[in-house]
């Protein structure tokens, strides 16, 4: 019983404020429209200059809020590429350093695993993909020494700016 009485009371303040709302934007309106309909005496100097001021301001508002054109790409659009056969990508931290950076099937853009394979100075990282079941990638190296191969190669292309050509001829992911 309780509970009904609570939510018939909550039910009448929410209309009340509705009510009392929907009364102060009709009020608005009303006065808006009446203030539009007076005659203001102005010199038709001040006439011109209000209008070209109120044109250019729409002219600034439209061109920040409408996209013109084709933006430049920025060097942080640069984070996916093929390295070594296998997609690779990548984010950045604020400081501009380069995180969360691993590599993908070619075929199915899986995320690779990673499996060392050797000894010494036949150590290699194998890149498994367990949805073909196939090796994508064999690279010389532990996996950290790897991952510091393909950070090095994004640091040479962002330093040269030879990663404007990989966004440039490439919409998607580039082909390894």
């Amino acid at each position: 019983m309780r509970n009904g009485v609570a939510i018939a009371v909550a039910s009448a303040v929410i209309l009340a404020v509705v009510w009392w709302a929907w009364k102060l934007v009709c009020a608005a309106i009303s006065w808006f429209c009446k203030a539009m309909a007076l005659r203001v005496v102005i010199p038709a100097w001040l006439f011109g200059l209000l209008l070209v001021s109120g044109v250019i301001a729409l002219g600034m508002i439209l061109r920040t809020v409408i996209p013109h054109g084709v933006r430049e790409p920025n060097w942080q659009d640069y984070d996916v590429d093929a390295f070594f056969g296998m997609i690779w990508r990548w984010s950045y931290y604020a400081s501009g350093s380069i995180g969360n950076l691993w590599c993908f099937c070619p075929r199915c853009d899986t995320e690779l695993m990673a499996r060392e394979d050797g000894w010494k100075e036949t150590l290699c990282t194998n890149f498994f993909c367990e949805t073909w079941g196939a090796t994508m990638g064999r690279v010389p190296g532990d996996g950290h020494t790897v991952l510091s191969k393909v950070e090095r190669q994004i640091r040479r292309k962002l330093r040269t700016d030879e990663w404007k050509k990989v966004l440039s001829r490439e919409g998607s992911a580039p082909n390894p």
